[in-house]
């Protein structure tokens, strides 16, 4: 696991939750009509590390399905698409991902678990 990656991501948690929102599962932000409310870790990085890409609104449902979040996140966290994923199956849904290679050996993907183990921290 990526020791800037997850320090990036626990600390955004930490200070978006110091400005009053809350960190969830799901969708990437939660508004109440006027301001974010809440948002996902990786929607934490983008708000914290002002990486919102330009023309994207926050509070505009539409954003919520234009792949330039995407690159953005990937960009601003240094990792790929595939890495989110993996991230996302951990954390939103408590999945871990396991690898077999071509000696029927199979291994955590220390992504996945990592995201489970945040979740846990973040919602005891």
């Amino acid at each position: 696991m990526n020791v800037k990656t997850s320090t990036m991501i626990r600390e955004a948690c930490a200070e978006i939750t110091r400005r009053g929102v809350k960190i969830h599962k799901g969708a990437w932000f939660e508004w109440n009509g006027t301001e974010i409310v809440g948002t996902d870790p990786i929607g934490a990085v983008l708000l914290v590390h002002n990486a919102m890409p330009e023309g994207l609104d926050p509070l505009t449902p539409a954003t919520l399905v234009r792949p330039g979040l995407l690159k953005a996140a990937c960009k601003v966290l240094d990792v790929d698409g595939f890495w989110l994923y993996r991230f996302f199956m951990g954390f939103d849904r408590n999945f871990l991902i396991k690898r077999v290679d071509d000696n029927d050996v199979e291994t955590k993907d220390e992504v996945s678990e990592w995201g489970i183990a945040l979740a846990r921290e973040l919602f005891r």
